[in-house]
């Protein structure tokens, strides 16, 4: 539903000297995300780890991450396709075979990189590794940064080394935050504020919170929960974060949206984000209602 309304705003989204045909396909899945690990962090603050809701929410969003992820990636190849010396492509094949096979190998069999700062330093340098593959293969570097994620086994994670991923992700965070501000030009500020800007925004964000409340409302009514249970999943699964903000800095570094999209799609994530924990407490957060595990396992 998004990607039909993003084609009616394909001027605005899309880059007409540049890949136009596809910056409103983008936006369309782009506007699909559920941001993993920000819904996490949610959840636990809200503290609803046991509600149906949150755990149907989480289960969703990896999913439909991992298939926008593809397809992004899809949208990046499709358009970029252009001939490339064989050497780099050796190159960054053997550097992605190594993050998707060789450094997660190494870490089972490894006592010492399963723990503590050891492990961060390894999902660190499978994350810079996988970034070097899929550049060199003409990807955008966060293509290789999600596939070394999707790879190292997380069952290994551990208090002490999720504590030394913090730091590292810490220090990095601010980074990436101040270089996503300072990549966005003023015209598209000033664009995204007219009238035109404005109704564009409103009618995405719209089908893209309808869409998500729909999905829901329907497992809702598959599983015969309550209209308030349904309402909160929905919810949940509109929280967008850094994910969808990521994913807006591979269209826009690979020419497929536009600066107006781009200013569009970070305000969104960060707007959505920001009002799905207060939305879900408007709803009540009654933890009493949460069935066990098994229970919405089997639903």
């Amino acid at each position: 539903m998004s990607v039909l309304v993003a084609w009616l705003f394909a001027d605005r989204l899309g880059i007409p000297e540049h890949h136009d045909a596809y910056g409103w396909l983008f936006v369309g899945i782009a506007l699909g995300i559920t941001a993993v690990p920000v819904l996490v962090l949610i959840i636990k603050d809200l503290g609803i780890g046991l509600m149906p809701a949150a755990q149907v929410a989480l289960r969703i969003s990896v999913v439909t991450d991992g298939f926008a992820w593809i397809l992004v990636t899809a949208l990046v190849v499709i358009s970029h396709a252009s001939a490339m010396s064989p050497k780099t492509l050796a190159i960054g094949a053997v550097l992605l075979v190594v993050v998707m096979f060789v450094i997660p190998r190494v870490v089972n069999r490894t006592g010492a990189l399963q723990q503590g700062s050891a492990l961060a330093v390894m999902m660190a340098v499978s994350a810079l590794v996988g970034a070097s593959a899929t550049q060199l293969l003409g990807f955008h570097p966060a293509i290789g940064a999600v596939i070394a994620g999707f790879s190292v086994p997380a069952a290994l994670g551990e208090a002490s080394s999720g504590r030394g991923f913090n730091s590292v992700v810490n220090v990095l965070w601010p980074a990436f935050f101040v270089s996503i501000a300072m990549s966005v030009p003023l015209q598209a500020l000033h664009d995204l504020v007219s009238w035109g800007g404005l109704a564009c925004v409103g009618v995405l964000w719209a089908v893209a919170f309808g869409s998500k409340l729909s999905a829901a409302f329907v497992f809702g009514a598959i599983s015969r929960w309550p209209w308030r249970q349904s309402a909160k999943l929905g919810v949940l699964l509109d929280c967008r974060g850094v994910t969808e903000i990521a994913i807006a800095s591979v269209g826009f570094q690979a020419r497929l949206i536009s600066p107006f999209a781009f200013a569009m799609l970070c305000g969104l994530a960060i707007a959505t984000t920001a009002i799905t924990a207060p939305l879900y407490r408007w709803l009540g957060n009654d933890t009493s209602s949460a069935r066990p595990t098994t229970e919405v396992a089997a639903a």
